[in-house]
Parts: structure tokens; C-alpha cells; sequence
């Protein structure tokens, strides 16, 4: 069932087996999976079925030199893969390992533990096989540059076509076991004095009602940034915030750092080099929509000790230098508001800015509009890096509050330098291996006069999995350490990123939880009826 929460009378409590905090990829697939079974699951969504702009700036914070946060996550059904470009793919392997440069444990687990789910995730995200051996596809055209491997490798992503909340929002509408609640906000949870057990969770709607879920589990699944700010919020019974003993919540923020890094210029031969746009591609009697970038080879990381790091090759009729240009990059942010079905308030300066170099947004149209697919001289290159844990980048509290009087965080976030070394290092190899071949050389932009870093919108890391209380804020099942009902699904549980997309990696780990708790459920063992909700205080 789909209900507006703002219709559920003030000082109602809602019993539930399971809570879900957030409709997005994680928490819409944790509640499909408890479709048709005997869990009573309550979801709790924020916005309604798409955005607007009162719900939006509930999402507003603090965040020098990165994107406005009320800009680049959804509150809505589904959440940013309303929006999202689809590129999916596992995590390396060697991401889930110790690596002792970067000192972090790596998982709890092997990238093995996961392989069974990213393989139930490509079904949910209605993508072609499983397959990421890049010679184990069948392209017709769709050539890709002959390197040296030992320098430099051809990877390949899957390219999802899928909007959660318009795919599985029939399923749910259609199944009494599964409650979404839309437009209720998750205001805090509620523990006992210990802080080892959630007693309920106290919602409210911008309409001013409230109401109360009392369940036997609760899951947060809003997302990497409001994982946190919920824990670090919900701080009656303990003043560091729930699950934060350790003060662990909100520290190790990781985000991709992406950065338009040079281009290769083609020599007269100019080979075709399709594979790394999108494509469809065959394996066996199956398709599936892919895209190729360049990666470091693990041996070079490891020997190295750098980061994974990759890069895309921009197609031709988004290689000119005029499609870098305010106006550009103006038009582009004009039309990914209208996409997402919202307008900032800040949208006028965009129009401004359109007003000012009208060439370059006429370029990035006209560009747009053909395809232009003729091989120009040379490509835009798009690099982008595996983020180094560093638990100076954060997520906390500000004073300031939002509209329903909850403290809005304030994110910092500033890439490292092993971040630009295993960029430029991965150029480095790039040009010796487009050299040797004799195809051409790479030109490589300076770090200091070159194009600005942009975050890939990709929070990670702030309530990273361990299995030790002192060093993660939940363990290798997703439960927050010391509090027996609660748990956390998303990118936020990330302990190390890798440079993939998260979507896919988010998807496997709620299909894993989800066979967690139903398992856990089902023994009783995860604590028996729900505790009854204490008066308003």
C-alpha cells in the first residue's frame, strides 16, 4: 500500500515488524524483497511521488566548496535513481582487502560474499548478465583501443535504465504486508536509557501532524548524508547521537572525486573507439547496454600503492572546448532540474549565466541535438578516483534548523593527494601505453589552471561496517554495534569505495540484509513483539 502520511492523525503509533527510513534504491528494494511474506513492513519516505520544492529544502545544509545539498539528492519515491545515469558495476576485489597505504581493514568480508547478490542486483536493476570480462562480450562496431595491459586496462559498466519508484511502485502499491508512508519524515529515534534497543520512531509532515512507529527492527536507508544527521540527531538518551560512542557517526564521508583531466588527441589513424560510449553489446543470445573506460591494472596499484582510479572518454559531440563553457555547463544544469522534476530557488543565476555566454550554451544544444558521431581530433577525458577514508571529511550538525526544527548538517569534504597522484598516474600510463601503440599521445590538464574537481554525488563511508565497535559504526550485518534493533543500508555502510558507481554495491547489500532479517525474523531473534511507544514528551 501507498498512503499520505499527512492523512495519519497526530499521537497515532503505527506497529510494524520492520521500519524503513527512505523509498530510494536500498530501502525500496528492501521492502520489495518482504513482498508476500508474513513481515508487516512500514516505509517512511520524505516526499511524495516526485519532488517539490517545500520537501527539498528540508535536504538543505552547510557544504563549502561542494554541491548545494538540497540540489543533489531526490526526496521522492525512488530517490536519485529517479535521475540517476545507470552506470553499475561490482566493487574490485581488492577493494574489499587490507591495504596497508591506506590504513583501513578493507570489509569484514571478501568481494565473494557479495558476488551471489550483485548477481540478484543486475535482475532489480534490469541489466544484461553478469558478466564484466570485457572479452566476453560481442560488439558489433563497437572497437575499443588495443593497449598494452600492463599499462593501462579496458573495463566496462552496465547501464541501468531503471526508476525504481516508477518500476516497483505497482508491486508495492499492490501488497497489504507493505506499508510506504509518503511524506513523512523520520524526526528521531527513540532508545531506551542504555541506548542498546530502539523503542520507536517519532515521524512528522510538513503539514505539522505526527505520529509514532513501533516495530521489532528498524533500518535507516536515507541515504549517506541522512544516515548520519538521524543518528547524530537522535540524542535524548545518548548526547553524542545513537550509535555514536565511538564518535564514528558522520566521520569518513567519501566521495568520488571527478575532474575533466585532459584529452587524447588522435593520431592520423584515428581508430574508432566506440566501446568506450555507450553501446549495446551481446553475450551469448542475451544484450545488455555497456559503456568502457580505462583503468589502473591491480599490479600498478599494489606496486604503486595508489588508489583505483579510471577514465572516461567524453563522445565527440561532447569533446569541444566550447561544451565546457558557462553557458554549457549553465544549460546542462537547467535540464537536469527540469528532469528531476524540480526547479532550485536558485535557478535564476543558471539563466544568468545562460544570458552571458549564449555561444556556449548554443554549442552544448546543437551538440546534443545531432550527436555528432564523426571522430574529432581528439576527446575530453573525465577522470575519477577511488576516494582515500579520512575521517576529517564529515558530516555534522549545524544550529541552524529546518522547517520541522531539526538541525541541518554541514558536510566537509576535500579530496587528498594520493586522490591527484593516482590521477596523474593513471594519465601517465594512459599516454605511454596510447604511444607505444602509435595512436596518438594524452594531454594532460594542469592540477592548478585545469577545470574545477566536482563530487560524483556519491555519499559514502558515514556509518562505515567493522567488525570492531571501535572502528565501525555497524558490523558485518549492517546492525548498528550495541543496538540490537537497528540497522543501516546504503552506501553509508561503505568501509572503502572503489571507484564504481554505489548503486549496484547498494542494491546487492539491501538484498543481503533483507535475507538477513527476514532469517532473523523468523527465529524470533531479533527481539520479540515491539516495545510500546512512551507518551510525547
Amino acid at each position: 500500500m501507498i498512503e499520505d502520511a499527512r492523512l495519519i492523525p497526530t499521537g497515532t503509533t503505527l506497529e510494524s515488524d520492520v521500519c524503513i527510513v527512505g523509498a530510494g534504491a536500498a530501502g525500496l528494494i528492501l521492502a520489495r524483497e518482504c513482498l508476500g511474506s508474513r513481515l508487516s513492513v512500514t516505509v517512511l519516505e520524505a516526499g511524495g511521488l516526485r519532488p517539490d520544492r517545500e520537501t527539498q529544502s528540508l535536504l538543505a545544509g552547510e557544504a563549502p566548496n561542494y554541491w548545494p545539498l538540497e540540489h543533489i539528492r531526490l526526496a521522492c519515491l525512488g530517490g536519485t535513481t529517479r535521475v540517476w545515469s545507470g552506470w553499475c558495476r561490482p566493487l574490485e576485489p581488492s577493494v574489499f582487502s587490507q591495504r596497508p597505504w591506506l590504513e583501513t581493514d578493507g570489509w569484514p568480508f571478501a568481494r565473494s560474499e557479495l558476488d551471489p547478490f550483485y548477481e540478484r542486483a543486475h535482475e532489480v536493476c534490469q541489466l544484461g548478465p553478469y558478466e564484466y570480462r570485457v572479452d566476453a562480450w560481442t560488439s558489433q562496431g563497437a572497437a575499443r583501443l588495443d593497449l598494452r595491459e600492463d599499462l593501462i586496462e579496458s573495463a566496462l559498466f552496465h547501464i541501468s535504465p531503471t526508476h525504481f519508484g516508477k518500476v516497483y511502485r505497482s508491486e508495492l502499491a499492490g501488497n497489504p504486508n507493505v506499508r510506504v508512508l509518503l511524506r513523512a519524515v523520520a524526526a528521531e529515534l527513540m532508545s531506551n536509557e542504555s541506548g542498546s534497543r530502539v523503542t520507536h520512531l517519532q515521524a512528522r509532515t510538513l503539514s505539522g501532524t505526527s505520529f509514532k512507529i513501533a516495530a521489532r527492527c528498524y533500518v535507516l536507508a536515507a541515504g549517506g548524508i541522512e544516515n548520519a544527521r538521524i543518528l547524530l540527531l537522535s540524542d535524548r538518551s545518548r548526547r553524542c547521537g545513537l550509535g555514536n560512542n565511538n564518535d564514528l557517526v558522520g566521520r569518513n564521508f567519501t566521495e568520488h572525486m571527478y575532474v575533466t583531466s585532459g584529452r587524447l588527441a588522435l593520431g592520423a589513424q584515428r581508430p574508432r573507439m566506440d566501446f568506450y560510449w555507450r553501446h549495446q553489446a551481446a553475450y551469448g543470445n542475451k544484450t545488455g547496454a555497456l559503456r568502457g573506460v580505462f583503468k589502473l591494472p591491480s599490479a600498478r596499484i599494489e606496486a604503486e600503492q595508489l588508489l583505483n582510479s579510471a577514465i572516461l572518454v567524453l563522445p565527440p559531440y561532447e569533446s569541444g572546448w566550447l561544451l565546457a563553457s558557462r553557458g554549457a555547463r549553465a544549460l546542462e544544469f537547467i535540464g537536469a532540474s527540469v528532469h528531476r522534476g524540480w526547479l532550485p530557488g536558485d535557478i535564476s543565476r543558471e539563466f544568468w549565466e545562460l544570458a552571458r555566454d549564449p555561444v556556449g550554451a548554443i554549442a552544448k544544444g546543437f551538440g546534443r541535438l545531432f550527436r555528432r558521431r564523426g571522430l574529432p581530433r581528439a576527446v575530453l577525458l573525465r577522470a575519477y578516483c577511488e576516494p582515500a577514508p579520512n575521517t576529517a571529511n564529515r558530516v555534522t550538525l549545524m544550529r541552524s534548523r529546518d522547517s520541522l526544527g531539526r538541525r541541518r548538517t554541514r558536510l566537509v569534504w576535500r579530496p587528498g593527494e594520493l586522490e591527484w597522484k593516482s590521477i596523474e598516474r593513471t594519465h601517465e600510463l594512459l599516454n605511454e601505453a596510447v604511444r607505444s601503440a602509435g595512436l596518438g599521445r594524452v594531454e594532460r590538464y594542469s592540477r592548478d589552471t585545469g577545470p574545477a574537481i566536482e563530487g560524483g554525488k556519491h555519499h559514502m563511508g558515514t556509518t562505515r561496517m567493522h567488525s570492531d565497535p571501535q572502528r565501525g559504526v555497524v558490523d558485518e550485518h549492517c546492525r548498528v554495534h550495541r543496538v540490537h534493533n537497528l540497522f543501516i543500508a546504503g552506501s553509508s555502510v561503505f568501509p572503502t569505495a572503489g571507484f564504481a558507481n554505489p548503486t549496484l554495491t547498494i542494491v546487492a547489500l539491501a538484498l543481503r540484509l533483507a535475507d538477513h532479517l527476514k532469517a532473523d525474523l523468523a527465529t524470533g531473534s531479533a527481539r520479540g513483539r515491539p516495545e510500546s511507544a512512551p507518551s510525547e514528551q
